[in-house]
């Protein structure tokens, strides 16, 4: 009689993690269409982009990259990926076209809404590209990131309260942002990833950052602003950073309401101000000018830091917060079907227009008292123990 090999299988969803390696060249605006986009998956705050100058990747952020672990590369034409091939494992590269911004998939952050919640979602109308707003429109997308006003796909969303941005309230956004329970997109991304959080020597301030660039040369600052999300496991419901041009800073500023939504957002009612490009001598200026005057509501401070990417000392697994989420199935011959999960979160959804990752590890039980032999599958999987 043919012996059975009994096998624990186990699965636990998480999202998808795409790397990008962009050309410094890349149009601003691109670039930042880049990061909004991201903002749209569950994850998608996670996603590191890393620089390429003349078709090269440099050193400092290979250490960054193998970390990464990514389920798919997305690089810029002319990229030469030599140094980084040895050790990322994605499903698949894409090329990038040399005018645009790539399109990939995942799970629409919308889902991780919680159903207990009392905050209300932030949307536009729709027309604010026109709208007097359109020169600061930026600061709120990139920081905010709106839920479209068109929101039936979204069966879940019609349970929330939704206040939206529109002709009536414009002159009001800062104050309605600043004094309302809000829920914004840019932070339900960040919210139950399961990715590498890094540690470093370096001490990151855990006050509320406001990053600040002049609008002519922002390349350097968007990659910070971007990146330093991946040493910050903590304080995942609320914003660690803002990103301002100095020029949007000198619009908003004459604004009251923009000085309360900067003093709401600061929980310690202290914000640390940075720049990668501006010297400390000029964003001394710029506080002076701009937030220092009769509307502070805040106290804003310069501190040195090493350069960025700061040297990782040790990585930080950052599990799910719901452990549930991984489910245990039995097969008892070699071959066998697998039930994959849905995100626990959205278990009770439609996702058929959505993408997400299985990880899934396979444990062999011998008839030998504690002898396992454990199969992980995709590379770079959790073990479970």
């Amino acid at each position: 009689m043919k012996e059975k090999n009994n096998s624990y299988v186990y699965c636990k969803s998480r999202h998808l993690r795409h790397l990008f390696f962009i050309n410094r060249k890349i149009d601003i605006i691109n670039l930042i269409n880049l990061m909004c986009q991201n903002q749209k998956f569950w994850g998608g705050r996670y996603n590191p982009i890393i620089p390429v100058n003349n078709g090269e990747i440099p050193d400092n952020y290979l250490e960054y990259i193998k970390y990464s672990d990514p389920d798919f590369v997305f690089y810029s034409e002319g990229t030469n990926l030599t140094k980084v091939e040895s050790f990322l494992n994605p499903k698949k590269y894409y090329k990038i076209e040399k005018f645009g911004t790539p399109k990939f998939e995942g799970l629409d952050c919308t889902y991780l809404l919680e159903h207990s919640t009392d905050d209300a979602l932030l949307c536009e109308s729709g027309y604010l590209y026109k709208s007097n707003l359109k020169d600061n429109l930026q600061f709120y997308e990139l920081n905010f990131l709106f839920q479209s006003y068109f929101f039936d796909k979204h069966e879940l969303l019609h349970r929330y309260k939704k206040i939206t941005i529109n002709h009536d309230n414009l002159k009001d956004i800062n104050k309605i942002i600043a004094l309302e329970s809000l829920i914004y997109k840019s932070i339900l991304s960040k919210r139950d990833v399961y990715t590498n959080i890094f540690k470093t020597s370096e001490l990151i301030d855990q006050n509320l950052e406001l990053v600040i660039a002049d609008e002519n040369e922002q390349f350097n600052d968007l990659l910070y602003y971007w990146n330093r999300q991946m040493y910050l496991e903590k304080h995942n419901y609320c914003l660690n950073q803002i990103y301002i041009t100095v020029q949007q800073l000198e619009r908003l500023s004459n604004d009251r309401d923009f000085h309360l939504l900067l003093s709401s957002l600061s929980k310690s009612k202290d914000i640390k101000v940075h720049s990668e490009t501006l010297n400390n001598s000029r964003l001394q200026e710029i506080i002076n000018i701009n937030l220092l005057n009769d509307k502070k509501m805040v106290n804003f401070f310069i501190k040195e830091q090493g350069k960025f990417p700061f040297k990782i000392d040790d990585i930080q697994y950052y599990k799910h917060m719901d452990e549930k989420v991984y489910t245990k199935q039995v097969l008892i011959e070699n071959q066998g079907l697998l039930n994959l999960p849905k995100p626990s979160f959205a278990a009770s959804k439609n996702l058929s227009q959505e993408k997400w990752a299985v990880d899934i590890i396979i444990e062999d039980v011998n008839e030998q008292e504690n002898r396992r032999n454990k199969i992980k599958l995709p590379f770079g999987t959790f073990i479970f123990d």
